[in-house]
């Protein structure tokens, strides 16, 4: 009964305690005291007794004192020197030693089994403020890392012992994929997007095609990361089942190390360049390639004036192809633009001005492969504003993004693209009850259109915003509402589109019936 008992104890434990709050750049103050702090957090229904845990941080160890932690119940944990000052924001509990460095550290909560029960890692990627803690989201989705951390929005600049001020539930969790490789001399690092599930340092998970694999571990305590290392780097890299935090199954990968090659000119482009992004958000640069390329210590350069600023690109491969995106903010990026993909955080972009600039891409060696001057004019004429809308490459040209793509594609194929085909427009399905598209396709870049949707008598019942700037493929919905809101009754509807431009001018009319269940 004892050994059943010890069993159910360990088994618990690692569902338990977690890290909500952490607070390791308290100046300048925003009204909490001016120490770090870390808040942890019950989420069961029983009482947790903390005598033997440990927090290990910054290489430190640090023990527990003896107490307990009732269920649903926060607590702040601080130096001992410093409890009297959190002692108004509820119940604290004071370490003998602690410290949190402002750039970079892991966090591992430890209970008085030896178990790991929570982890985090935090870098320079994650934009740490001074004076404003991170906070989690969602707490049932508390292994996720960096996508369920966000800057507190309390005015204070956090909430110490209590619900955090970011609370909300993660929807549409998208699945672990992997960001990067990066091949060492006798070793490899693989990245993902998230923590991996601890089953991942299974031999059983690789195969290296005879080559052996002496050891697999995270890297740097970093569980979106892992560190493989061999006897002689292998050709090939097979990863089987790669399976996340959530218990998620990725698709099995195959990671080659002999294609990757030394491009042409022309065969690797800045493709796309947001520069004057909106407020909370930040610039992206996506990079094109036609053939596999190894980009480390690849790098951009710009010009602005007499002022030169260079940045190393990345220290990984490049793996998704043809567009790689490059950011110091994937999250907010991801806010901004849904459709967002293949991103890779960096520390730092070169600072790009709102008006004009010149970058450069440049290989290991300093060979430009790649210079666009940018500019504000770039932008479509009739837009209201350029700010948060992406400009893309056209051949040698750049228009903006289009309309319907959110004025931005990071990471997929760009709005605007030539195409061989006429003109033409298509609602898919035509017979729709809760949505329909408009899809259409364009010989010419840089046209606008009126858009609005008429009965069969001819009376206009919606109208989108005008003027409502194309690209030259994509889609645009409708919902089968009025311009009140106001659902419409079963019939047959048509898009009247008047397209204008340069040198076209031309209406089209595509007819969808509405037929609700």
């Amino acid at each position: 009964m004892k050994s059943t008992l010890l069993i159910l104890l360990t088994c618990f434990s690692t569902q338990a305690q977690i890290i909500t709050e952490f607070f390791p750049d308290p100046s300048p103050s925003k009204g909490l005291p001016n120490y770090e702090f870390l808040e942890i957090y019950n989420p069961t229904e029983f009482p947790i007794r903390l005598k033997g845990y440990t927090l290990l941080y910054a290489g430190s160890k640090a023990t527990f004192p003896d107490s307990t932690l009732l269920p649903k119940e926060y607590a702040v944990v601080c130096r001992y020197n410093r409890a009297n000052d959190f002692i108004p924001y509820g119940k604290i509990i004071a370490l003998s030693n602690f410290s949190l460095p402002n750039a970079s550290s892991s966090l591992h909560l430890i209970d008085s089994f030896g178990q790991e029960i929570f982890s985090l890692f935090y870098d320079e990627s994650w934009n740490i403020q001074g004076g404003i803690s991170m906070e989690m989201k969602d707490t049932e989705f508390a292994c996720l890392g960096r996508e369920n951390w966000t800057p507190s929005i309390h005015p204070l600049g956090g909430t110490p012992g209590k619900p955090n001020s970011v609370l909300e539930p993660i929807r549409n969790i998208e699945p672990s994929r992997l960001i990067s490789f990066d091949l060492l001399t006798d070793s490899l690092i693989v990245q993902f997007n998230r923590a991996m599930n601890a089953r991942m340092l299974n031999y059983e998970h690789y195969l290296a095609e005879n080559k052996e694999i002496k050891s697999i571990s995270f890297f740097e305590n970093n569980k979106s990361k892992i560190l493989l290392t061999f006897n002689t780097p292998p050709h090939h890299l097979y990863i089987f089942s790669p399976t996340d935090c959530l218990g998620g199954v990725g698709e099995d990968l195959t990671l080659d190390f002999v294609d990757t090659q030394t491009p042409e000119m022309g065969q690797i482009l800045i493709s796309e360049l947001l520069f004057d992004p909106p407020k909370d958000s930040f610039d992206y640069i996506e990079i094109q390639t036609s053939v596999p390329i190894n980009l480390k210590n690849w790098k951009l350069r710009r010009i602005f004036g007499q002022r030169s600023e260079e940045i190393s690109l990345a220290t990984q491969y490049l793996v998704s192809q043809p567009y790689q995106v490059f950011t110091t903010d994937t999250l907010s990026l991801k806010l901004q633009f849904p459709m967002a993909t293949n991103m890779i955080q960096v520390p730092k972009l070169p600072t790009l001005p709102q008006d004009s600039a010149t970058l450069l891409l440049l290989d290991p060696k300093g060979k430009v492969y790649d210079r666009i001057h940018y500019h504000t004019k770039m932008h479509a004429a009739l837009l209201d504003s350029p700010k948060g809308k992406a400009l893309e490459r056209m051949n040698n040209t750049w228009k903006t993004a289009s309309m319907d793509s959110g004025y931005g594609t990071p990471g997929y194929e760009n709005s605007q693209n030539v195409t061989e085909s006429g003109n033409s427009f298509r609602t898919e399905p035509e017979v729709f009850s809760d949505e329909v598209s408009l899809h259409y396709i364009l010989q010419n870049s840089e046209l606008y259109a009126r858009i609005m949707i008429i009965d069969r008598d001819g009376q206009v019942i919606f109208k989108y915003p005008t003027p409502y700037y194309l690209g030259t493929n994509g889609k645009i919905t409708w919902n089968g509402c009025d311009s009140r809101g106001q659902s419409l009754p079963n019939g047959l509807y048509i898009f009247r589109i008047q397209v204008y431009g340069k040198d076209l001018q031309q209406n089209y009319y595509v007819k969808c019936v509405l037929k609700r269940l």
